[in-house]
């Protein structure tokens, strides 16, 4: 068939000439977009032509659709020889290496520096008009240029590039290295330039996409993405080498499709249809990114283990092709080889997930899972859970999921529990293990987001941590055994943290900790691991905060901030860099509650920017959008201190938006509604009463779910009674007294009911009394009030005899017991104040303020003035100073007048 033209039409030496040919071609592909009952009609309208050749085009078109290639392929490769000898760039071609659809493969070679390339000439597309190629051309010329940043071991070195005129105006090439080597499908049949060899194993293919990975992520970190891999596209030298090609032709041939849709071509995507993501396969060019390429990554995986695709496309029509990928999800690879059943199986079937946000978040971390799987370590891919068909049922069902969520969760539940029973009753302790890991790092990290599973997560962590100390004692120097119980550790912690048993928590994480420092003696410290222990620092550093240990949360948490650091710097992968923003926003929470504004301000900034350049590529990353809400949120708070009123209400506002989108991905997620709660919350307390009153009623609805789910959970408890009495202030505001006293009793039976363990329970129980108080007082129910004051007053006497209680809260407790005008409160704030003292020079100018105001208020004059004066020394802004100098002056002015 490929000789057909040359057959047919130039007998005799009367060949066609050259921009005879063009037309022709022109016309042919023109021709061949339009559905078969529509070209008779195409053909009758080419009036121009001569009968002769629409003859030709007639017979083209005919045996086109018979023999379904392009009979015009040998008289372009005839062609192409013509231009062997010839110079393109700064290469001479000296061979045709082959010819496809999308243009002809020349080798070349140079004298200086001395060097073969293969030159591929990309083909004009039919339809394009001069001024629209003319427009192409620059930005071809503008985005090929990238191609030099390229510099991987496993990419085909990138040469040159121009334009090459053919006789019909000007052509796009690409020059780079000329690769000796096979085919990757060939390769791993044991196929050699040099003759046959025994066919790769299972690991030896695992490793070749994995090498295949790490070049594609290396383009990727460059801002260049393949959109047409497959495995024509990857050479393997003998020595076991595996080479990317073509970088920036699939580029080339868009740019092309872009301008052709503008007419009357097809618009057909660009790639390979058994390698091309669905989202490609759309056309939807604005939604493929680097995902894409790790979908093709995993399809050629998928063949290499199967020797077939993941879609079977032979004898389909382009229309049939597309629906099935579109809308087909690729078979599983165990129920083709049950062998792979696992790991293999998971890893695989994550990369061709339909959805990019389920797959790999980059092929930086495809090529880890697949090593982690060589080495025997846990994977961090995990098999499709319960949680993911009731995610997609949520989705799908918003109206109706309110109803039927708890059922669903307790299917979820059940089905956990069932998994933890029927792995106990198996004796393997490897088989037991690989269950523990499922159930430690899947299982309950699923659980640990949804409401409702407090009770059941205690059950499920506690036993697997007693198992997985069991398996270690048994072999406490095997890393695997290590970092499972580490994981246990974690989860258990989790737990305790929830109910607020804080120090046993506190243990727990420490450990874990110590097990993943042991891991990383014994193997070495690895991107992941690096990831692990900068979460397991973080962890450690959250207990110290909520103990009041000011100084331990620094440490760790910038000692978290390093190991993530380095950790993105060796690995720039999505998930390393959300990881290092998330420890920046972290760092910046700690600089202000030191009072260093403007440090705070620029590692909030820096945090924030991680997360718009992750969300670039990936719109829909789950951490990238928390850690960018939670960064505007701070840079909100940051603002305020500031006095800067239209920052904050910006900075607000956004982190608002970016809560509903998690949301809206995920409404069942706990994190994801708590996280929109304090989105609401702080915008809401800066908006107009009419405003902010619809709110609250929404945030008050959304904490009562979820205290209805986890009755005992503190922060549900917080949420729910920090809602109640601000709908009761709006209710207050619009004069409703009734509705106003109603939801404050109902926020007093909340505090009352809220665990009083540690130090910031208490200040949260006297926060709630006090408020309270306010509200009961201003309706009119003067006892209640009292009652509410002594309550708080109760709690605020606790906290001054805590050992763990933070500076802030002691210095809330003494401003809230300064406003009551009691003697026995004033003295309390007093030895609140004295207690907060040891804070940071801010922090503690503040509180010997609130100390000043509470010697005042105890008639001990002489005693503030003293006190104000210690408190201007140490104040570090102009403001601060200024308005104590003029405290102090006025009580010296009270003094001298004194009778």
């Amino acid at each position: 068939m490929g000789m057909l033209f040359q057959r047919r039409h130039t007998a005799g030496g009367m060949d066609m000439d050259v921009n005879r040919f063009t037309d022709l071609e022109t016309l042919f592909h023109e021709a061949l977009t339009l559905p078969e009952n529509q070209r008779a009609c195409f053909l009758d309208q080419q009036k121009a032509l001569d009968p002769s050749s629409l003859n030709i085009l007639r017979d083209l078109l005919q045996q086109a659709q018979l023999d379904e290639v392009d009979p015009l392929e040998g008289r372009r490769e005839r062609g192409a020889h013509l231009w062997v000898g010839r110079k393109i760039g700064s290469f001479v071609l000296r061979a045709v290496l082959g010819h496809g659809g999308m243009g002809t493969v020349f080798e070349g070679a140079r004298d200086f520096p001395p060097q073969l390339a293969a030159i591929k000439v990309i083909r004009r597309s039919a339809g394009i008009p001069a001024a629209e190629w003319r427009s192409l051309v620059r930005r071809f010329r503008n985005e090929v240029s990238i191609l030099g940043r390229l510099s991987h071991p496993g990419i085909a070195h990138f040469f040159e590039s121009g334009m090459v005129d053919w006789g019909d105006g000007e052509q796009p090439f690409l020059a780079m290295a000329l690769i000796r080597g096979t085919g990757l499908l060939d390769y791993a049949s044991g196929m050699r330039t040099t003759g046959r060899a025994a066919p790769l194993d299972v690991r030896g293919r695992l490793k070749l996409i994995a090498d295949v990975a790490d070049a594609v992520q290396h383009a990727h970190q460059k801002g260049i993405v393949h959109r047409d891999l497959k495995p024509s596209n990857v050479l393997v030298t003998d020595d076991g080498d595996a080479k990317v090609l073509d970088f920036g032709v699939a580029r080339i041939l868009e740019l092309q499709g872009q301008e052709s849709t503008r007419h009357t071509l097809s618009g057909q995507p660009v790639g390979t249809l058994a390698y091309m993501a669905p989202e490609q396969a759309r056309g939807q060019i604005a939604d493929v990114d680097t995902r894409a390429d790790v979908y093709a990554l995993g399809a050629m995986l998928f063949e290499l283990l199967t020797e077939r695709p993941p879609h079977e496309l032979h004898g389909l029509s382009l229309a049939q092709s597309l629906e099935a990928i579109c809308d087909r999800t690729p078979p599983r690879l165990a129920s083709l080889k049950p062998e792979y059943r696992g790991d293999i199986d998971t890893i695989v079937s994550k990369a061709l997930s339909p959805r990019p946000e389920q797959r790999f978040a980059s092929a930086g971390e495809l090529s880890g899972d697949i090593r982690r799987h060589l080495n025997d370590e846990p994977i961090s891919a995990r098999p499709q859970t319960t949680m993911d068909h009731l995610r997609r049922i949520v989705r799908r069902h918003r109206t109706s999921v309110t109803l039927s969520a708890a059922a669903l969760l307790m299917l979820l539940a059940v089905s956990a529990v069932a998994l933890m029973e029927s792995t106990r009753a198996r004796s393997a302790e490897h088989h037991w293990a690989r269950r523990l890991e499922q159930i430690t790092q899947h299982v309950l990290r699923d659980l640990d987001t949804r409401p409702g599973t407090l009770a059941l997560r205690a059950r499920m962590a506690s036993d697997a941590r007693d198992d997985t100390r069991g398996l270690l004692s048994r072999d406490p120097n095997n890393p695997r055994l290590q970092s499972l119980a580490a994981n246990a550790e974690r989860q258990y912690s989790n737990v305790l943290h929830e109910q607020g048993n804080l120090l046993e928590s506190l243990s727990c994480r420490e450990e874990a900790f110590r097990l993943r420092c042991d891991v990383a003696e014994a193997r070495g410290m690895d991107v992941l691991l690096r990831r692990e222990l900068a979460i397991d620092m973080v962890l450690i550093a959250d207990v110290h905060f909520a103990l009041g240990h000011t100084t331990d949360y620094r440490n760790w948490l910038e000692q978290s901030e390093a190991m993530t650091r380095a950790a993105a710097e060796e690995s720039p992968s999505v998930e390393n860099l959300c990881e290092h923003a998330w420890s920046l926003q972290r760092l910046s929470a700690v600089e202000l509650h030191a009072g260093n504004i403007a440090m705070a301000i620029e590692q909030a900034e820096r945090s924030l920017h991680i997360c718009r350049a992750v969300l670039i590529g990936n719109p829909d990353h789950a951490s990238a959008l928390g850690c960018a809400r939670q960064s505007h949120t701070y840079l909100g708070v940051l603002a305020d201190w500031n006095e800067d009123v239209l920052a904050s209400t910006r900075n607000f506002a956004s982190a608002l938006e970016l809560a509903e989108r998690l949301y809206q991905i995920d409404p069942l997620n706990r994190d994801y509604i708590v996280g929109l709660m304090n989105a609401i919350e702080s915008l809401a307390d800066r908006m107009p009463r009419h405003e902010a009153q619809p709110m609250y009623e929404r945030a008050y609805a959304l904490s009562s779910a979820l205290l209805a789910n986890d009755p005992h959970r503190v922060d549900a408890i917080e949420f729910a009674s920090n809602f109640a009495l601000r709908m009761a202030h709006a209710a207050m505001g619009d004069g409703d007294v009734e509705t106003a006293r109603r939801l404050a009793h109902e926020a007093i039976v909340l505090v009352e009911r809220a665990p009083k363990g540690n130090a910031q329970q208490l200040w949260s129980a006297a926060s709630g009394f006090h408020d309270a108080a306010g509200l009961l007082q201003q309706t009119g129910t003067e006892a209640d009030a009292l009652e509410c004051r002594a309550k708080a007053a109760e709690a605020c006497g606790s906290l001054l005899d805590r050992v763990d209680a933070p500076p802030e809260s002691l210095r809330g407790c003494a401003e809230m017991m300064l406003q009551s005008g009691r003697q026995e409160d004033i003295a309390l704030a007093e030895g609140l104040a004295q207690r907060a003292l040891h804070a940071s020079p801010q922090e503690t100018c503040t509180l010997l303020k609130t100390l000043a105001d509470a010697q005042i208020a105890s008639d001990r004059v002489r005693e503030a003035l003293v006190t104000f004066e210690r408190a201007r020394l140490l104040a570090t802004d102009e403001n601060t100073r200024a308005g104590l100098a003029e405290r102090i002056d006025s009580l010296t002015r009270d003094i001298r007048d004194a009778p």
